[in-house]
Parts: C-alpha cells; structure tokens; sequence
C-alpha cells in the first residue's frame, strides 16, 4: 500500500468516525417521545421517582462541599496506596489496579455527596 493510499483511508477512516459521533450526538440531544412503550410490553407510568416525591434536597454548604472534597481525596489517596503497595497487588498490570480504582469512586462519590447534605444547615 503506497503513502497516498494510507492516507486517503486514514481520511476517510477520520471522517466515517466524525460523521458517527456528530450523529450520536445530534441523537443524544433530540428531545425523546414521552409514551413508547418499553422493550418488555409494559406501558411506562409518569409517576414521579420516590426521591423527586420526597422533595429536592437542600442545598450543601460550604463546610460541606470542602468536607466531601477532602474525604473523597483521602479516600482516593488510601485506594491507590493500597493497591499500588500491597505486596499482594503489586505484581498485578496497572490497568488493573487503575481499573479498580475508578470503580471505587462509583461508591466514594455517592458517599462524599451524602457527607455534604449531612454537613449542610
């Protein structure tokens, strides 16, 4: 394959690619119909969530949002050390470990947004 043939399908590789993620996007953005029916044949109800029924949660302070922050730093701070100086982990392929910290934040995240409604007036 000659230097103008790799290019011209690197082009159009580049331009198959920003065709696609514009349509996804555009897709992404459209505004949804509200009554189709879900995949499994039963109707979907507009009932409110429990947590929208429960009221909005009040906003966090201050205090509180610099709380989270730091719990959720320390907390991000003592993953990685124990992953990364475990004897037991150590011979694992970063990624790994990498990985298993990313899946950590799915809970510390939560976690640090309940300690700043907790902190808040």
């Amino acid at each position: 394959m000659d230097r103008l043939s790799r290019l011209l399908l690197v082009a159009l590789l580049l331009a198959f690619s920003g065709w696609r993620l514009l349509r996804y996007l555009r897709l992404g953005m459209a505004k949804r119909p509200v009554g189709l029916a879900s995949g499994a044949g039963v109707l979907v109800q507009s009932t409110a969530s429990p947590a929208a029924a429960a009221g909005p949660t009040p906003p966090a302070s201050f205090t509180g949002i610099v709380a989270a922050i730091a719990f959720w730093v320390v907390a991000n701070v003592a993953i990685v050390i124990v992953l990364f100086r475990l004897p037991l982990l150590r011979d694992l392929p970063p990624i790994l470990l990498l990985v298993a910290a990313v899946f950590a934040n799915f809970y510390l995240i939560p976690q640090a947004r309940r300690l700043a409604t907790r902190r808040s007036p």
